[in-house]
């Protein structure tokens, strides 16, 4: 068995653009492209969660998919198109950030399982990361070996592919004959994104998606929020002052009960989540699927005002 792993650099890369929805105010839109597929997260100003969104590359113009629908010619100075909202198309002009100056990482590996078969399952690996220039930030001994991936995507990616690789190796001993059909096919995905940047703060996203078997995929987030003044990771300590947990509880039940009745928890008493991330509005705090909801809910995010934690802000 043989792993091959190569780094690849995208055309034309990442590109953000900004402009106004009539309604949810300011937007910002991050896209990469890789071929004839774009990827990237949306920002609404209303409410400062960043959402995940798709779309693809045809001929001059990009077609969106979130979950409305959205046509945008591409122009050297930006996008403008119509957004078919829930009531009624909208006609909009995003501009494009040239002052980002973010690169990317790339990664793609896939092993087959029994190289002499035509019809060999795979593991196949892909790791995507949005790079900041000139970032190295600090981070303290002993933390989450996971926050690697902010911090070196490239040698992250590397020994993902390797560990999944030596891992799918270990299925030949169990089945000496190449299966029937492909069954062993498997998939890991990681990928690395900037939802928010200012002048002091920056918010990275790592998604991971891993399917080995069974009825459906698994998918993790983790988030980082970097001090560009200091270079530091920032914790939930940094953050919040030290009795902070009982009133972020209070307004995590207020502001979810809006979107996710207590019907479809697993329980009440959930824990105030160490995953979150800043916007310019506010905190999100993000609960993983299983995590204290069914997996049919998703990842659950539920944002915060500034002003509504105030009094536990350091």
């Amino acid at each position: 068995m043989i792993l091959a792993l190569s780094f690849l650099a995208a055309e034309p890369g990442h590109s953000v653009y900004t402009g106004r929805h009539p309604r949810t105010g300011k937007m910002t839109l991050q896209l990469i492209r890789d071929g004839r597929t774009v990827r990237g997260t949306l920002l609404f100003g209303k409410d400062g969660v960043c959402r995940d969104l798709y779309g693809t590359v045809r001929g001059d113009s990009i077609l969106i998919h979130y979950p409305q629908t959205g046509r945008f010619i591409q122009k050297a100075q930006g996008l403008k198109g119509t957004w078919a909202d829930e009531t009624a198309p909208l006609h909009l002009r995003l501009r494009r950030d040239r002052k980002s100056g973010y690169s990317l990482v790339i990664l793609q590996d896939t092993t087959f399982l029994y190289p002499g078969s035509e019809e060999s399952p795979y593991m196949h690996y892909s790791g995507l990361a949005t790079v900041f220039p000139g970032l190295n930030p600090q981070r303290e001994t002993g933390a989450d070996p996971s926050m690697n991936v902010f911090l070196d995507s490239r040698s992250y990616f590397a020994e993902q592919a390797s560990r999944y690789a030596s891992d799918y190796a270990a299925l030949r001993e169990a089945s000496p004959l190449p299966p029937d059909g492909r069954s062993f096919f498997h998939y890991y995905e990681d990928q690395v994104d900037i939802l928010y940047h200012d002048r002091t703060y920056l918010s990275l996203r790592h998604r991971k998606t891993s399917f080995s078997g069974g009825a459906h995929p698994n998918t993790t987030r983790r988030h980082a929020v970097l001090n560009l003044r200091t270079g530091r990771m920032l914790g939930f300590e940094d953050l919040f002052t030290e009795n902070a947990e009982h009133v972020i509880k209070a307004l995590l039940d207020n502001a979810r009960e809006k979107t996710y009745p207590d019907e479809i928890l697993f329980s009440s008493d959930y824990h105030v989540s160490r995953d979150f991330y800043v916007t310019k509005r506010g905190v999100v705090f993000q609960y993983d699927p299983y995590e204290i909801a069914p997996y049919y809910i998703g990842s659950i995010e539920i944002f915060l005002p500034y002003r509504a934690l105030r009094s536990v802000l350091r």
